[in-house]
């Protein structure tokens, strides 16, 4: 027999946070996945006691309980009650995001709910997970169902209501983070699971913080400063197009965000501290569709330093830059190319720390690059295309997207990495990096410094400095084993070097 105080208790607890409707619901599916007994059998026994029809469903969920207690532990009790608590809040997900009228900010807060409830050893049933995982990404993350077929297997809940803690511009019924950020948190999700099986990367890979301002506050933007004929100027012929561009990408740089944007805008300065940052496209046709749009649009790294007013400001203009590249004639030629033009395209923004440490006035990583899936260029017949390649530099991975002159990354052929494309020694100097790209934290200015240069302004503290670099006396690299993700995984897109920013 159960305790009648322990009946009351667990009562009131599982009416804590749902119905005892509910709670009866997900005990009947755990009696009978446990094969204690079934709902129909609890029916037929709650009809023979019952002596009024209309007492029948109490008495059945009175049974169901009773069958939980005396059959489970404290333990399996309270992560049943747990499990409960999970499955009537994912009901109540599921019906606020099918629901096309409602406000994003109630899923939100259901979300966040859910995400409070501790992860416990049962799990919401799957084709309920699924189900929702599926809705939440096609209304938050990407409506491309290529990417939903992948992503239902890795993005939860929990990860949902993580990621809208760091959305700038949750308006309406959707609120989408384009193609470059839905990436990234895919990637990070394969790599870094939050529940299930270990990847094996968890201590090999580390994610940066990132925010993600969505297509909401662009096409809000465009409302808010009248910019609306930047729709159509894909539409021009080459030379009225140009005609037009040059003023509307003046006025886009005059434009005003709403107050509510600023005010995000700032509370993220406010976590990110005043360490360089870099304000990354992230358009819903980039890296998306099946078309590269690497280095299409531009990406923009702010010295974030000064008083909160002049970083804020400073990290505007940067939105403000990356709205500008969109208008720009080789991105409306290329999406002419790849039959893209009539696909209603906007720009959305990934605000992320830069990794790497300050040296006197210059601010870069150790390593940095770009990898490819697949290997186009196999050196050897023993290296296998399929397990792709790296392309690494020191300093900012800018240099290793935009290689210019007879300057060379490291390559890296991820099924082989110590085999390496240079056969002498002769080559292996030539096919060499000699310039590295920094951040200069004085000229708010992303230059392209000789190496040497570097080594010498960095022993000296003067940037002007030409002392001859010496290997004993030069920076050394710090080994580490851990690889920030977007370092590897991405790319800057700068298509400028020693701009203003």
């Amino acid at each position: 027999t159960v305790d009648l105080s322990h009946h009351l208790f667990y009562q009131r607890l599982i009416t804590d946070r749902c119905t005892l409707a509910d709670a009866v619901q997900t005990f009947v599916k755990v009696l009978s996945d446990n094969h204690i007994t079934t709902g129909e059998a609890l029916t037929f026994e709650a009809e023979s006691v019952a002596s009024d029809p209309d007492q029948v469903d109490h008495y059945y969920g009175a049974l169901a309980v009773k069958r939980l207690l005396e059959s489970s532990s404290p333990q399996q009790i309270a992560d049943y009650v747990n499990l409960a608590h999970k499955e009537a809040l994912a009901r109540r997900i599921s019906i606020l995001i099918h629901d096309d009228a409602v406000d994003l900010h109630l899923v939100e807060e259901a979300l966040q709910e859910f995400a409070e409830l501790p992860v416990g050893e049962s799990q919401v049933s799957a084709n309920i997970a699924i189900g929702i995982r599926v809705r939440l990404v096609s209304i938050l993350i990407s409506d491309n169902l290529f990417y939903i077929g992948v992503a239902k297997n890795y993005i939860t809940m929990r990860d949902v209501a993580a990621l809208t803690n760091r959305y700038i511009g949750k308006y309406g019924q959707r609120s989408r983070i384009g193609g470059k950020s839905a990436g990234m948190i895919l990637a990070n999700r394969i790599l870094l699971p939050g529940f299930g099986e270990p990847s094996g990367f968890e201590d090999a890979v580390e994610e940066v913080e990132s925010y993600y301002v969505t297509a909401r506050v662009f096409n809000h933007f465009i409302e808010h400063n009248r910019l609306e004929e930047g729709h159509g100027l894909k539409y021009l012929e080459v030379e009225e197009r140009d005609r037009f561009h040059d003023d509307l990408a003046r006025r886009f740089l005059r434009g005003v965000f709403p107050k509510e944007v600023r005010v995000q805008l700032e509370e993220v300065l406010q976590k990110l501290g005043d360490g360089p940052l870099i304000v990354r496209s992230s358009s819903l046709l980039e890296d998306n569709m099946g078309f590269p749009f690497y280095g299409k649009y531009d990406s923009v790294f702010i010295a974030n330093q000064g008083s909160p007013d002049d970083r804020l400001e400073e990290l505007l203009g940067a939105i403000k830059q990356v709205y500008v590249s969109i208008l720009a004639s080789s991105v409306i030629e290329y999406r002419k190319d790849k039959s893209l033009l009539d696909y209603d395209d906007v720009m959305c923004v990934l605000i992320q720390r830069v990794v790497g440490n300050r040296h006197g006035d210059y601010f870069f990583p150790e390593v940095a690059g770009v990898a490819f899936s697949r290997n186009q260029y196999r050196w050897s017949p023993r290296i296998r295309a399929e397990d792709g390649v790296a392309r690494i530099v020191y300093g900012l991975g800018t240099r290793a997207v935009d290689r210019s002159g007879d300057d060379y990354p490291r390559l890296v052929a991820l099924s082989h990495p110590d085999l390496r494309p240079e056969g002498t020694r002769a080559e292996k100097i030539k096919y060499s990096q000699r310039y590295v790209d920094v951040l200069n934290l004085q000229t708010r200015q992303v230059e392209s410094v000789h190496f040497i240069d570097l080594f010498a302004a960095i022993r000296t503290g003067d940037p002007g400095s030409q002392t001859l670099y010496t290997p004993e006396r030069g920076l050394g690299c710090r080994r580490r084993r851990v690889v920030r993700s977007p370092v590897l995984s991405g790319h800057s897109g700068i298509r400028e070097r020693g701009h203003h920013l």
